[in-house]
């Protein structure tokens, strides 16, 4: 819900183009046990979209069936696709993104542990 809060607050428009989702600081606790329909609630909130991707990273990220490689094009129409990433954000940028290995975010959403308030930052 926090993400599909952030993409209301900063006008993206999940109608008018897929849209790729990043979680920096991703940990165990939202990826042990993760299952490809965990994001559901995003495709709920936002019926018909044109498809999103949402790629957990976080150096205690847990290889599961869910954590697979993030995309590099668009995500699949109507479907929210999870994808992970073990390790920092920097690294992640660096070894996939820049390599154009995965989607550049529309949205960065970091989760800090502890904390009851997010924080989101729009990459454009």
């Amino acid at each position: 819900l926090t993400i599909g809060m952030a993409m209301k607050f900063f006008n993206l428009d999940p109608y008018s183009q897929s849209l790729t989702i990043h979680v920096a600081g991703a940990a165990h606790s939202e990826t042990l046990q993760a299952r490809v329909t965990d994001m559901d609630e995003l495709s709920h909130m936002f019926p018909g979209h044109q498809g999103m991707e949402v790629v957990m990273v976080g150096p205690e990220v847990v290889e599961g069936k869910a954590m697979r490689p993030p995309l590099s094009g668009f995500g699949p129409t109507g479907r929210t696709y999870i994808s992970g990433y073990k390790g920092l954000y920097h690294q992640f940028w660096e070894d996939v993104v820049e390599k154009e290995e995965a989607a550049k975010p529309d949205l960065v959403v970091g989760f800090h542990p502890g904390m009851d308030v997010f924080v989101c930052t729009v990459f454009i």
